[in-house]
C-alpha cells in the first residue's frame, strides 16, 4: 500500500493522505452532473483550494476543470479527464468514510453493470466510460 503522505495548507491545517488508486477499467456510475454537483458542493468546504485539489487527483489542469465545470448535460465532459480523476476521488472518500451507496448509485448499477455508455461530442465517438 502507497505510503500516507501529510500536507499541510496555507491555513495551517495539517492533512493525511494515502494515494488510492481504482481500476482503470472500474466503471462508472456517476454522471458528469452528479460529479460537478459534487465539486460544487466540495467547493464550498472550508479551506478548499481548486489548485490544490486538482494537482493532488492527478495533476489536472485548471483549464480542464473550468472546461468541464462549465458543460451541461449527464454526459457533456465524459471526454475530459476530470470527469474520471473525480469519480475515482469521489468513490475513494465514500468508502474511505464508510458511507454507503446512494439510491440513484445503485440504481445506476443495476441499469447500467458495465458503466455508463457516453458519447464524446469532441471525436464523434461512442466511448465506454468504464
Amino acid at each position: 500500500m502507497p505510503p500516507i503522505r501529510t500536507t499541510t495548507n496555507t491555513n495551517g491545517d495539517t492533512h493525511r493522505q494515502r494515494p488510492l488508486s481504482l481500476a482503470p477499467t472500474a466503471p462508472k456510475r456517476d454522471d458528469c452532473d452528479d460529479i460537478r454537483r459534487k465539486i460544487r458542493k466540495l467547493q464550498r468546504s472550508q479551506g478548499f483550494r481548486i489548485t490544490y485539489w486538482l494537482r493532488n487527483i492527478g495533476g489536472v489542469k485548471y483549464n480542464s476543470w473550468s472546461r468541464f465545470m462549465k458543460a451541461e448535460g449527464p454526459s457533456a465532459g465524459a471526454e475530459n479527464n476530470i470527469y474520471y480523476a473525480a469519480y475515482v476521488y469521489f468513490e475513494k472518500v465514500r468508502i474511505a468514510e464508510g458511507k454507503k451507496k446512494p439510491t440513484k448509485r445503485e440504481q445506476n448499477e443495476l441499469a447500467y453493470p458495465q458503466g455508463f455508455v457516453m458519447l464524446d461530442r469532441r471525436q464523434t465517438r461512442d466511448s465506454t466510460h468504464h
